[in-house]
């Protein structure tokens, strides 16, 4: 029970970027004390306190054994968003690396070095990935792997490819030319999307702050004319 309670929580650390045991027994342990300390807090309100301090105190206790899963699953949404966001630009890399004659783990060895001065977070992974394929670990396994802890569907994509190309013995780079182009156009339907949902989001401050000001501005004079014509009569 305690290892499913933490395995979730254990995931999402990963997720995070964290790799080391050591900062992550440090934060487990952090997430096990608010746990406690949010319990204790509302066992508390319940006995010694009056209904209008318990609902304070209980709420205080929620948040804080809730904080530790939030603070750390919003991270790892933010990671793997980041990693989304960046992952087609290194993919072009990879092509140009392939086009240019080098095998798969030269090039991901090479982008992995011109990755890490652009952005520390593609260094860092296609670093690792490298590592691991030099270690004698097959290319779609680690390439899996890496989907895993960063959890990316893009990278699942490019591991089921390159696990086909193994298998069939087809060209890689034109799969990956392909990964890339359909993982940029995506780029491009999310973008549109978010821009699509500006406008219904703009109707709720539009109405609460705009329209009243406006209906003030319009009508306010007229108001303050008809309120001087009823005090004459």
């Amino acid at each position: 029970m305690n290892s499913r309670f933490n395995a979730g929580f254990q995931r999402a650390m990963i997720h995070m970027g964290l790799r080391h045991p050591i900062p992550m027994r440090a934060l487990l342990t952090l997430r096990w004390i608010l746990i406690l300390s949010g319990l204790v807090l509302m066992a508390l309100a319940l006995t010694f306190f009056s209904a209008e301090v318990q609902l304070l105190m209980m709420l205080f206790g929620a948040i804080a054994a809730c904080l530790s899963d939030a603070v750390v699953r919003y991270r790892a949404d933010q990671r793997a968003a980041q990693f989304e966001a960046e992952l087609p630009d290194a993919i072009d890399l990879l092509t140009l690396a392939m086009d240019a004659g080098l095998s798969l783990e030269a090039s991901l060895h090479r982008i992995a070095i011109d990755l890490t001065e652009r952005s520390k977070l593609l260094g860092d992974e296609f670093l690792a990935l490298s590592l691991a394929l030099r270690s004698g670990l097959g290319r779609a396994e680690a390439l899996a792997d890496m989907a895993w802890r960063c959890n990316s569907n893009s990278l699942e994509m490019l591991a089921s490819l390159v696990a086909q190309a193994d298998r069939l013995g087809t060209p890689m780079i034109d799969a990956a030319k392909a990964l890339a182009h359909g993982m940029r156009q995506q780029r491009e339907f999310d973008a549109e999307e978010r821009a699509g949902k500006v406008a219904v989001q703009l109707v709720v401050p539009l109405v609460l702050c705009m329209l009243p000001a406006l209906f003030v501005v319009l009508l306010g004079p007229a108001l303050l004319k008809v309120s001087e014509v009823l005090k004459e009569l």
